[in-house]
């Protein structure tokens, strides 16, 4: 090779070794504005979400301190870590003083201490519990609800303040009460002039029969078998009269607060039956009582459910009164859990379109006037209160109203429906 080639050779090797270089050096300023770009944009996309988290995390306390509960975060040694702005207007103490406080250095109650107690000592991490507690506004009634965390090291305790709602319930509870006193005043008007001539029967055989004892007793005139046969029919009747006196007295007290105890169904019946029987006979309508089994008891208060029965005894009677046909029938039967009342009436049944209603407050089918339609609404509700169900057969080719009612009362836990009311 001669020294020109050479030359030209070794020129073709530099130049090349230098566009080899230059190559690297592309790839590598290339990959440094590409692992810059991606720093760049991680950096973007952290202070994005840090800027989320700080918006979210401010969300989170302005709600903390508007909401209207109280918020506390307390330590497994009962001492407070933090709590919310609500909380220190409530109980009139800055939010620093509470800071490493134990619980109820305020003055809580000790229902709330148990409450923060059993929060931390029982197995479960959650637990509700209504305390009351005494405020800068005074007594009011707190439901609590607290959270165990998960290391149980802390709990967090949100109270929520329900003392206008229960004074609220207490008044529709109140005005409830008034409505029952009003529709059971109603009922017992209507009743008066039966009951009196119900009364005022054997009363006047009464005092005729003492008449004549008097009369004999004035003659010196005892024979023992006419004065026997007198003094049976006044105790009867004096009986009856007395019999008559308790199902009143049953009917008209108020028994939304007596205990739940065992009561026979047959007496529950029959002091009801003394109310109603010479009005039924009064109109001409029969009233039989079919198949109760002996000694079929149920705890129950019997008031409300002697008041429920008549109820649906005076509805039968007005409402077979003008058809030709005019009878009551009331049945008992007993199953495994529950006992099952039917009052069954002559009428042809409540019309498809009201089945759905006639359980309602205020709903009535009587003339204006004669009814305030509360009664079924009342009695449903009673018989709820039992954990029972008042129902219309929808199967039944006359009017038939189904009481069932368990035969242990367990609280307000009402049975599933028996009937698919059609609508």
């Amino acid at each position: 090779m001669s020294f020109k080639e050479k030359v030209k050779k070794n020129k073709e090797i530099a130049e090349k070794a230098v566009m080899d270089h230059i190559s690297l050096l592309d790839w590598s300023l290339y990959a440094s504005l590409f692992g810059l770009s991606v720093l760049v944009g991680v950096l973007f996309f952290l202070q994005l979400k840090q800027k989320q988290v700080q918006r979210e995390i401010s969300l989170f306390k302005d709600l903390l301190e508007t909401a209207p509960i109280t918020v506390s975060w307390v330590s497994s040694d009962y001492k407070y870590i933090k709590v919310n702005k609500k909380l220190s207007e409530a109980m009139g103490i800055p939010e620093s003083e509470f800071v490493g406080k134990t619980v109820g250095f305020y003055g809580a109650e000790l229902n709330y201490m148990i409450f923060v107690q059993s929060l931390f000592e029982l197995e479960q991490q959650e637990l509700t519990s209504e305390v009351e507690q005494e405020t800068k506004e005074g007594r009011r009634d707190i439901l609590c609800i607290g959270k165990r965390s998960d290391d149980g090291t802390y709990a967090t305790i949100i109270g929520l303040d329900i003392s206008e709602q229960k004074r609220s319930a207490r008044l529709i509870f109140e005005q409830q009460q008034r409505l029952i006193d009003a529709a059971k005043m109603t009922t017992l008007g209507e009743m008066a002039s039966s009951i009196g001539h119900e009364i005022n029967n054997p009363l006047t055989l009464i005092i005729n029969w003492t008449d004549e004892l008097l009369m004999r007793f004035k003659k010196e005139e005892f024979p023992s078998e006419r004065c026997g046969e007198l003094l049976e029919k006044i105790d009867k009747h004096a009986h009856r009269i007395a019999q008559i006196v308790k199902g009143l007295k049953t009917f008209a007290r108020e028994g939304s607060s007596d205990p739940f105890i065992e009561e026979d169904l047959r007496e529950i019946f029959k002091d009801t039956f003394e109310l109603c029987q010479q009005k039924f006979k009064n109109r001409d309508v029969k009233l039989d009582v079919v198949d109760i089994p002996d000694k079929l008891t149920l705890e129950c208060r019997k008031t409300q459910i002697s008041q429920v029965l008549l109820n649906l005894l005076n509805n039968a009677l007005d409402a077979v009164s003008e058809q030709a046909e005019r009878w009551v029938q009331v049945y008992a039967k007993e199953e495994e859990a529950f006992v099952e009342i039917s009052v069954i009436d002559s009428g042809p049944g409540i019309p498809i379109e009201l089945r759905s209603k006639i359980l309602e407050p205020f709903f009535t089918t009587k003339e204006t006037g004669k009814g305030t339609g509360l009664g079924l609404s009342i009695s449903k509700g009673i018989i709820e209160e039992h954990g029972g169900t008042l129902e219309i057969d929808p199967h039944f080719p006359n009017t038939r109203f189904v009481i069932r009612l368990p035969k242990k009362h367990t609280g307000y836990t009402p049975l599933p429906s028996f009937y698919k009311v059609a609508s």
